[in-house]
């Protein structure tokens, strides 16, 4: 599954009305493993059942500022072809003086056996950190006990001391998608450029909330430590949209991963 169209870095976002089931990590369905063909493209090989994204800012000590993002996917698996969809990476960025993370990394994989539910967990020896460059590390790992007809879902927490620049923010994707959340808190002493790709029209939806962070001031000469509370408002951008159509190659068009700036 790999990430294609859409990009919004901050300010933009929709917001589409969906009348669809909640999801929540570990709660499975049986239908979801029974079914046999993705109802928005009967081609397809995988689609994602549902994505969601939360990044909001937080404030640290001894760092300030950092960005806090936590994603969730969950992905049906049709056939052979889709099998490379359990096949994940997830890339962090890293210098002499500060480094990305990725925490509380889970995956499970559900598979029916007999008409029960089995499941299958990924064990953290099997999550390898690679160096890809001088600046790049991925966290690498596939999903156990993949076949045909699997459910996999993993979540994950990623930390970022680069708050100069958000993640690009991903609608579409090779495989179909039937729903995806995603929410940007953003205080608003920040601001970005924004920059958009792609043809869809949706409504913007924006609300703020306040907010406030605690900073510890140190005094040398009485050794008191003294805790000041400040007040923000954060600005929430929501999408939530559902039935976005996999973007597909075309002839004379170019790699597609090059439309990105």
């Amino acid at each position: 599954m790999q990430k294609f169209v859409y990009l919004f870095v901050l300010i933009f976002s929709f917001s589409f009305t969906l009348n669809a089931q909640k999801y929540k990590f570990g709660k499975v369905s049986k239908a979801e493993l029974y079914e046999k063909s993705c109802p928005l493209d009967k081609e397809a090989h995988a689609c994602i059942l549902y994505k969601k994204r939360d990044t909001h800012f937080e404030y640290d000590e001894e760092e300030g500022f950092v960005i806090k993002e936590e994603y969730y996917f969950r992905v049906k698996i049709y056939d052979k072809e889709g099998i490379d969809e359990g096949i994940r990476s997830i890339p962090v960025y890293y210098n002499d003086k500060n480094a990305e993370k990725v925490i509380n990394l889970k995956a499970v994989t559900y598979n029916l056996e007999r008409g029960k539910i089995v499941k299958t967990k990924l064990k953290k020896k099997n999550i390898y950190l690679e160096t890809t460059d001088e600046h790049i590390k991925q966290y690498k790992f596939s999903m156990p006990d993949l076949k045909p007809g699997s459910v996999i879902e993993w979540k994950y927490t990623f930390i970022s001391p680069f708050y100069t620049e958000l993640e690009k923010v991903v609608i579409q994707y090779d495989i179909p998608v039937k729903r995806e959340d995603i929410y940007l808190g953003i205080p608003d002493f920040f601001r970005y450029r924004p920059h958009m790709r792609g043809a869809w029209d949706y409504r913007l939806n924006l609300r703020s909330v306040e907010k406030n962070y605690k900073v510890k001031d140190e005094s040398t000469e009485s050794l008191a430590i003294i805790y000041n509370t400040y007040i923000y408002k954060e600005n929430i951008y929501e999408i939530n949209t559902g039935n976005v159509p996999a973007l597909k190659e075309e002839p004379y068009a170019g790699n597609i991963e090059n439309n990105w700036p």
